[in-house]
């Protein structure tokens, strides 16, 4: 094997790897999160649960169809497309102080 065909395998090995952690890395920032959650959305011990349990039973059920879309449209394909579709929302949830306020300053030189 060349070393070129041997990088490119351990480069995707490592993206398989990394997207592989993302639901556990997930799941442990809603844990993380969960105080500030319960005292934003005032919930007691009993419904605090039900947000790390609804997180949970919300990606086992979007597993299957998932896997299907990867069939019909392709597994790489689809596995980017999640990747750049997670990076982007974090970006946004990181940048949204400064999104809203350009928006406000495009929304004010609208008027």
């Amino acid at each position: 094997m060349s070393v070129q065909k041997t990088t490119k395998s351990n480069f995707i090995v490592a993206v398989i790897s990394l997207a592989g952690a993302m639901v556990p890395f997930m799941s442990s920032a809603i844990n993380l999160a969960l105080p500030v959650i319960n005292e934003k959305l005032s919930l007691n011990a009993r419904m605090s649960g039900w947000v790390v349990t609804s997180y949970m039973l919300a990606t086992a059920i979007l597993q299957i169809p998932c896997a299907r879309l990867a069939d019909m449209v392709g597994r790489k394909r689809l596995l980017v497309l999640g990747l750049h579709s997670f990076q982007f929302f974090i970006f946004c949830r990181f940048n949204y102080f400064r999104w809203l306020a350009y928006r406000l300053e495009v929304n004010d030189g609208l008027r």
